[in-house]
């Protein structure tokens, strides 16, 4: 009697496989879509009662975008880990000054113009700068309390120039600046600096 013989077993990698679709796993299971990243609490919420759009700020934007810092100076900040435009508007100034060899009111002065990056956006900063000669936050806080006595035109290139849709939003991204008490505290440091400069002149 003789036996069956079973059929040859093709090689391990010549063995049929199911196909895998687009967005698949080997095992038939779909793929997690990748995770977008979330902006900070508030900030989607806010733009929508502003109506304007969110102009995320890149972590990584270089710091050297900043008027004044030079090649050597970001080098040096890099050393206390401040690598992106937000970590220099919010770290302390005291640190940078005691940590490094610039003087304080030119720590004042980045962290004044890395600020209005932030609450602003890039392309909005880079605009108060070339059309209006809005350094820093705080120039762009004295222009919020007197935002009421501009004339009508210059009110309105100030909506145009930064992509308001009305009068009333670009007064309401101002008066966001009134109450801001990081714009408050390097106004203090930087008067403080020139009481000590006028005693040590006298």
């Amino acid at each position: 009697m003789c036996r069956q013989r079973r059929p040859a077993r093709l090689p391990h990698r010549l063995e049929h496989r199911p196909r895998v679709g687009p967005g698949q796993h080997r095992h038939g299971h779909r793929r997690r879509p990748a995770r977008r990243p979330r902006l900070p609490r508030g900030v989607n919420r806010a733009a929508a009662l502003l109506g304007t759009e969110v102009e995320t700020i890149d972590p990584g934007l270089g710091i050297r975008n900043i008027e004044g810092i030079g090649l050597e100076d970001a080098q040096r900040l890099q050393e206390e880990n401040i690598t992106s435009v937000h970590a220099l508007a919010f770290s302390p100034a005291p640190r940078l000054f005691f940590n490094t060899s610039q003087h304080l009111q030119r720590i004042c002065d980045w962290q004044d113009q890395a600020l209005l990056t932030v609450t602003f956006g890039e392309t909005r900063a880079k605009q108060l700068r070339e059309h209006f000669q809005i350094r820093g936050a705080s120039d762009a806080q004295r222009l919020a309390a007197d935002l009421d006595n501009l004339s009508a035109e210059v009110l309105q290139q100030l909506v145009v120039s930064l992509n308001m849709p009305s009068p009333t939003h670009l007064r309401q991204l101002f008066a966001r600046l009134l109450l801001d008490r990081r714009i408050d505290e390097l106004r203090a440091y930087r008067s403080a600096v020139l009481r000590i400069e006028t005693v040590v002149a006298n």
